[in-house]
C-alpha cells in the first residue's frame, strides 16, 4: 500500500501515522496476548480504521474519520502511555498520540 495524498498534501503524513498504529496494535492484539481490558473497546475502530486504508479506491475523508474515531479518548491514550504499562502498550499509545496530533495539524 503506498499513501494516498489529498490535494493540500496533508493527509500523508497522517496515512503513515494510522499505518504505525495498525502495526503497533498488531503487537498488542495478538492471539497468545490478551490485551488489558482497558484496549477491548479499541479492537472495532481499529478495524474500521485498517478496512479504510485498504480501500481501493482509497477515500482520504473516510480514513480520516475513521482515524479520528480511534484517538477520540485522549483519556485512554493518556492511560496507554504511562510509564507502568508493559513496552508495547506503550509504543501503542505513543503510536496513537502521534496519529491524534498529526489529525490536528
Amino acid at each position: 500500500m503506498h499513501p494516498p495524498n489529498d490535494q493540500a498534501g496533508t493527509w500523508e503524513g497522517s496515512w503513515l501515522a494510522a499505518m504505525t498504529v495498525i502495526k503497533s496494535a498488531q503487537r498488542v492484539f495478538t492471539p497468545e496476548n490478551r490485551p488489558p481490558p482497558e484496549l477491548i473497546p479499541l479492537v472495532e475502530p481499529l478495524s474500521r480504521l485498517g478496512d479504510a486504508l485498504r480501500a481501493t479506491p482509497p477515500d482520504p475523508e473516510v480514513s480520516r474519520r475513521r482515524a479520528a474515531d480511534l484517538v477520540a479518548d485522549r483519556e485512554l491514550i493518556t492511560w496507554a502511555c504511562r510509564p507502568d504499562q508493559p513496552g508495547e502498550i506503550r509504543e501503542f499509545g505513543f503510536a496513537l498520540a502521534f496519529l491524534s496530533v498529526k489529525l490536528t495539524a
